[in-house]
């Protein structure tokens, strides 16, 4: 079952077919990180708290996900992601702003002679920066999400409690060096001043 859903979901995302193979390219990799994944893990905490969202993850109990619960899915946690984003852009961006990363003021007038590498810097940083701070946003939603279930509170605080805020702090502190180090490189790109 396993093996059909991940033939399934490889020929979803790739159209996998005998004439025409397509590669992970590194701008679907970062559209993947940025927004997909944290906006999956956003769906599982809703999974939790609306069944027909939990039936698109895991099915109903004869059968694997259709191929619509997948395509429901994959629609849910692209738009869970871009809110994601947009919650990071809201709080951690103005956060790192105000606590040590200002954003530099660039000459976008030279943008045009230097767009391919600015594209790198783009991929190369500024997607696991977005990875970063949207999954932390998705985490922060999961667990309260997780505690909000019946008896969530009222839980024992422990090795997953532990593991969350780990987890969060790591995301946290590598979002932030990715976020310094795009804003450092492309300043020197672009010329900041």
């Amino acid at each position: 079952m396993q093996y059909h859903l991940l033939r399934l979901l490889q020929s979803y995302f790739w159209r996998i077919e005998s004439d025409d193979v397509r590669d992970l390219s590194p701008l679907n990799f970062g559209l993947i990180i940025a927004y997909l994944v944290p906006g999956f893990v956003i769906v599982w905490g809703l999974s939790w708290h609306f069944p027909i969202i939990a039936s698109w993850l895991v099915g109903s109990s004869q059968n694997a996900p259709t191929v619509g619960e997948l395509f429901y899915a994959t629609l849910a946690s692209v738009a869970c992601g871009m809110f994601a984003n947009m919650a990071r852009w809201a709080i951690l961006d103005t956060v790192n702003h105000h606590t040590g990363v200002p954003p530099p003021a660039w000459d976008f007038s030279r943008l045009h002679e230097r767009l391919a590498a600015y594209e790198l810097l783009v991929e190369f940083h500024y997607r696991f920066y977005q990875f970063g701070g949207n999954a932390l946003v998705a985490m922060l939603f999961t667990y309260t999400a997780y505690r909000a279930t019946p008896g969530g509170w009222a839980d024992q605080w422990g090795a997953v409690d532990i593991g969350f805020v780990f987890v969060c702090v790591i995301l946290f502190l590598g979002s932030r060096d990715a976020l310094r180090k795009y804003y450092r490189r492309a300043g020197a790109l672009l010329h900041a001043t």
